[in-house]
């Protein structure tokens, strides 16, 4: 009956450490990647999302002015491409810190503004004060609904703040138990426990991207729009590389803690 207990407690730690090492696995992916911001400005910046959405602005603009009956030169390069950068890295900063962030929209409307009255003087034609200030409540909706993806980011932002700063003390955590475990695992069980835990987490990992990649088919999903997709499908493949990256190194490291339990149990044999 002993031995039985015995076999039973050894498979329930190997099970726990196996799921508390692929946690700990994810919660490293997840802090340097999704946790961290400037990563995620990285990646804006490499699948040239800066200039896409200054492109999207000025079509959807473009495609109000046509309906307003003016020109399209009333908008066409009115927009600052270092000010839309800039809109979008405090935006995504933003989200990290939980402050508020405001889109400066004056100079933009001031500008359309004298385009419009430039348009209409040229062409000896007159419009109401306040078909021009609903015209340009429109342009600076777009402008802002753009930047923010139509504010649909802020209400994970008080959640990612409180995750952020939990991650480190989880981290820590983890790393703890694994290490405590590891350590009086062979004042309890007389055997090493690390090994398998570590295979069948890198078995997990390897599961979770066939099933990512096999049956979710993350390539046919789409984010708000196709420049936003282009972002977080980049992501996600960084973070499935990243994983199995891991699962390599757990494999290799199971194999290291095997070849030293057989040269140790030669030596005693010896």
């Amino acid at each position: 009956m002993q031995a039985k207990l015995k076999l039973i407690y050894y498979y329930l730690i190997e099970f726990i450490l196996s799921l508390l090492i692929l946690v700990f696995v994810l919660l490293m992916i997840f802090k340097v990647t999704l946790f961290n911001p400037k990563y995620i400005l990285n990646q804006f910046e490499k699948n040239n999302y800066y200039e896409e959405l200054y492109q999207n602005i000025e079509t959807e603009m473009t495609y109000y002015v046509d309906q307003s009956g003016l020109e399209d030169s009333v908008v066409t390069g009115i927009i600052d491409k270092n000010i839309v950068k800039d809109e979008v890295k405090g935006l995504i900063m933003s989200l990290y810190t939980g402050d508020k962030v405001t889109i400066t929209t004056e100079n933009l409307k001031s500008s359309i503004r004298d385009n419009i009255e430039e348009y209409l003087k040229v062409n000896n034609l007159t419009a109401k004060e306040e078909d021009i200030e609903l015209f340009l409540k429109e342009m600076e909706e777009v402008y802002i609904n753009k930047i923010t993806f139509n504010d649909k980011l802020s209400f994970i932002s008080g959640a990612l703040v409180k995750i952020d700063k939990l991650l480190v003390n989880s981290i820590i955590g983890v790393t703890g138990v694994v290490i405590v475990i590891f350590g009086i695992s062979k004042f309890i069980t007389r055997k090493y426990l690390l090994p398998v835990p570590f295979i069948t987490s890198a078995f997990l990992i390897f599961l979770g991207n066939f099933l990512l990649h096999s049956k979710i088919s993350i390539k046919y999903i789409s984010f708000w729009n196709d420049s936003v997709s282009k972002v977080i499908k980049n992501i996600i493949y960084n973070i499935s590389l990243q994983s199995i990256i891991w699962a390599v190194i757990l494999i290799l490291l199971s194999f290291v803690l095997i070849f030293v339990k057989v040269l140790t149990r030669k030596k005693k044999m010896s």
